[in-house]
């Protein structure tokens, strides 16, 4: 094994967290930049039908494909000729920001500082609704340390991991070989066969380690790097210099 020229992340539950979400707290923190409410529609309301919309469209998702927030905001506002004085990008991060502020996990700050310091690349691919923008902004306000040369979200390429498009697209983004490049996620499908079909190195990021040995026996062309914790990850790395 190879020390990588860039590593790429994943975002839910590797890079960051949502311990919550909130429809109904993300619905209030739009109603001040309502301009036009004819029936009116009340917060909780909206926060009940936008969940359902995304539950009605769910078989899109699991079919590979990627829906985005913002024709699902433009459903469902239209539906109630609900008008804003906010664009697209605007109702989408004040919804997402009240919904569900996030954290971070833990050590992923200490890892990115690492990555940074030995010059190692780093950017983010995401299986996600929310736009690129959207979790580029997340990112600076949770990790304002980071260096991420670019990140990617599958709702603006159409496609979910593990689907081996989206990794070469980031091969093209970062101008390497995927041979050359690490991927770390939480998830053993879309993450870790996503990035070994491709070509990438996985490197999977399983804090319990629940079911890592069936899940490798299962699949026995693929040679994950199998983690509990990011520090461990600071330490194989440094062994690579030695």
């Amino acid at each position: 094994m190879k020390k990588p020229n860039m590593i790429l992340f994943d975002y839910g539950d590797t890079l960051l967290c949502e311990p919550e979400f909130d429809a109904v707290r993300g619905m209030r923190a739009l109603v001040p930049y309502i301009t036009k409410n004819p029936e009116p529609c009340l917060p909780e309301t909206l926060a009940a039908e936008s969940l359902a919309l995304f539950e009605e469209y769910a078989p899109v998702r699991r079919m590979g494909f990627e829906l985005h927030e913002w024709p699902l905001n433009r459903l469902l506002f239209g539906s109630h000729g609900i008008v804003f004085s906010l664009g697209d990008a605007q109702i989408e991060q004040i919804f997402w920001e009240n919904a569900c502020p996030g954290a971070v996990m833990p050590y992923a700050a200490q890892l990115l500082d690492f990555l940074q310091e030995a010059g190692i690349r780093t950017g983010v691919v995401s299986n996600i609704g929310w736009s690129s923008a959207a979790l580029l902004h997340r990112l600076d306000r949770l990790l304002p340390n980071h260096h991420f040369e670019f990140v990617m979200t599958s709702s603006d390429y159409l496609v979910r991991k593990p689907d081996e498009r989206l990794f070469r697209t980031a091969c093209q983004n970062a101008g390497l070989p995927p041979e050359t490049i690490w991927y770390c996620g939480d998830n053993f499908r879309c993450d870790v066969l996503g990035a070994a079909g491709a070509g990438m190195q996985p490197v999977w990021y399983n804090p319990a380690a629940v079911n890592a040995g069936i899940m490798l026996q299962r699949e026995g062309d693929v040679d994950p790097l199998c983690i509990r914790d990011w520090r461990e990850l600071i330490e194989i790395l440094k062994e690579m210099d030695l």
